[in-house]
């Protein structure tokens, strides 16, 4: 059975937006992460109100939160790479850790702060 000419067009357009769509949707994919976190302190209780800072090693680019009542802290679309997270709060030790960022799962970390720090 042979497709009338009239049809043709709109076969090869259907068949283009297909194989478009299945060939670009990688491209826009997003390359960004997600950290989740809580910061307690030496005795494992939350410690609201830290500062918590993001900085990639290499751009310098930078994304910041403070814990909330219970602690946690969330920072979102983070984009691959090697970051430091700082935690800070007057009256603790600050602390840094070394996070790579390489999935689109939620990373998870838990802080915990030692008394002593100004």
């Amino acid at each position: 059975m042979r497709v009338s000419s009239a049809r043709t067009p709109f076969y090869r357009q259907l068949l283009f937006v297909i194989l478009f769509g299945a060939i670009a949707t990688p491209v826009f994919a997003q390359n960004a992460g997600t950290i989740n976190g809580s910061v307690k302190d030496q005795q494992g209780l939350a410690v609201p109100g830290a500062s918590v800072a993001l900085v990639n090693r290499v751009s310098q680019a930078s994304q910041s939160a403070v814990t909330d009542e219970q602690g946690r802290f969330a920072l979102n679309n983070v984009a691959f790479g090697t970051y430091v997270l700082n935690v800070s709060l007057s009256g603790f030790t600050p602390v840094e850790q070394v996070i790579e960022v390489r999935t689109t799962v939620p990373l998870a970390r838990v802080v915990q702060l030692k008394l002593g720090g100004v």
